[in-house]
C-alpha cells in the first residue's frame, strides 16, 4: 500500500511538473512575441523621428539659398536707390512697388515650397502610422495563432490529467480494498502458523532437550527404524536432524550420550537417484563427511538412509528399516516462540 501511495504521489508530481512546464513554455513564447513587437514599435518611432529630422534638414537647405538670394537682391536694389537720389519720389514709389512685389513673390514661393514639403511629410507620417498599425495587428494575429493551439493543448492536457487523477483515485480505492483483504488473509495465515508453531514447540518442550551452540536436540534412548524415528520427531513438532555445517557435525557426535553407536539423521536418497543423498532441508550431503568406503549400501529398489557414527562423527548409509537410535532437531523458530510464552 505504501509503494502504491508513493507511485501515486510520483505520478501526480510528474503531471503537475508537466503542466507547469507547458505553462512556462506558453508564457515564454508570448513574452518573446511581445518583446519583438515592442522592438518593432521602437524601430518605427526611431525611423519616424529620423524622417522628420531629414525633412527639416531638406527644408532648411532649400530656404538658405532663397534667403541668400533675397539678401543679394536687396543689396542690389539699395545700390540702385542710392544712385537715384535725385528722383526720390519716383525712387520711393519704385522702391515700395518693387519691394512689395518682390516680397509677395518670395512669400508665395516659400509658402508653396513649405506647403509641399509639409504635405509630403504628413503623407509619410500617415503612411508610417498605417504601417505601424498593420504591423501591430499582424503581431497580435501571430500571437493569437500561436497561443490558441497551446491553450487548446493545455485544456486537453488538463482534462486528460483530471481523468488520470480520477482513475488513480478509483484504482487506489480498489487496490486499497484488495490490500486490506490480502493483509487480513495474511494475518489469518500468520496466526495459524503462530498457533501451529506454539503447539509444536510446546510439544517438544515436554521432552528432555539438549541445547547446543547449533540449536536444541532430542537424543533418543530407544532404537527404532528410520521411518518411525521420523514420525516420532514429527509428532513432537520436530524433525530428524540435518547437518548443515562442520561445527554442527562435530558438536552432535561429541554430545551424543550413547558412544560407539549409530543415530538416524534426516538424510536419505529416497525420491532421488540411488546414491544421491539429500537432507530433509533439500541440501546435498557433503561428500567429505562420509566414513571411509561410504556410501556403499544403495542400489536399485533400495531406500538408503544416513546414520551418524558417534565414534569419530562420520556418516554411513544403511537400510532404512533397521533399528537404531535417532536425533530430533527443534525448529529454530521455537526459540522465538518460547520467549513469547515465557513473557
Amino acid at each position: 500500500m505504501k509503494k502504491f501511495e508513493q507511485d501515486k504521489a510520483s505520478t501526480i508530481n510528474f503531471l503537475d511538473t508537466r503542466l507547469t512546464e507547458i505553462k512556462s513554455s506558453i508564457l515564454g513564447d508570448v513574452y518573446a512575441k511581445l518583446t519583438d513587437m515592442i522592438q518593432v514599435n521602437e524601430r518605427l518611432s526611431i525611423a519616424q523621428d529620423q524622417r522628420i529630422d531629414g525633412l527639416e534638414t531638406k527644408i532648411t537647405s532649400k530656404l538658405e539659398p532663397l534667403v541668400i538670394d533675397i539678401e543679394r537682391k536687396l543689396s542690389v536694389f539699395s545700390e540702385k536707390v542710392e544712385k537715384m537720389e535725385e528722383k526720390k519720389l519716383l525712387a520711393r514709389d519704385i522702391q515700395k512697388h518693387s519691394f512689395e512685389e518682390m516680397f509677395h513673390s518670395l512669400n508665395s514661393s516659400v509658402m508653396f515650397e513649405m506647403n509641399q514639403r509639409f504635405t509630403r511629410a504628413d503623407e509619410k507620417l500617415t503612411e508610417l502610422d498605417k504601417h505601424r498599425e498593420d504591423t501591430i495587428e499582424n503581431l497580435n494575429k501571430t500571437i493569437t495563432d500561436l497561443v490558441k493551439p497551446l491553450a487548446q493543448d493545455v485544456r486537453e492536457s488538463s482534462l486528460r490529467i483530471g481523468k488520470q487523477i480520477e482513475q488513480l483515485k478509483n484504482e487506489s480505492q480498489v487496490r486499497g480494498q484488495e490490500m486490506t483483504n490480502f493483509l487480513s488473509r495474511a494475518a489469518d495465515s500468520l496466526k495459524k502458523i503462530e498457533i501451529k508453531l506454539l503447539s509444536d514447540c510446546s510439544k517438544a518442550s515436554r521432552l528432555t532437550l539438549t541445547t547446543l551452540s547449533s540449536g536444541q536436540y532430542y537424543f533418543s534412548t530407544v532404537e527404532t527404524d528410520w521411518y518411525k524415528a521420523k514420525a516420532f520427531c514429527d509428532r513432537f513438532g520436530m524433525q530428524l536432524a540435518s547437518i548443515e555445517t562442520e561445527e554442527e557435525r562435530k558438536t552432535l557426535f561429541a554430545s551424543a550420550p550413547i558412544k560407539n553407536n549409530y543415530y538416524w539423521l534426516s538424510g536419505s536418497d529416497i525420491g532421488h537417484i540411488p546414491g544421491h543423498f539429500y537432507w530433509s532441508t533439500g541440501h546435498r550431503v557433503d561428500d567429505t563427511w562420509w566414513s571411509s568406503g561410504q556410501p556403499n549400501d544403495f542400489g536399485e529398489s533400495k531406500e538408503t538412509c544416513i546414520e551418524l557414527h558417534t565414534n569419530g562423527g562420520r556418516l554411513i548409509d544403511y537400510k532404512c528399516n533397521d533399528d537404531d537410535y535417532f536425533i530430533c532437531e527443534v525448529s529454530p523458530d521455537c526459540k522465538y516462540f518460547n520467549n513469547l510464552v515465557q513473557q
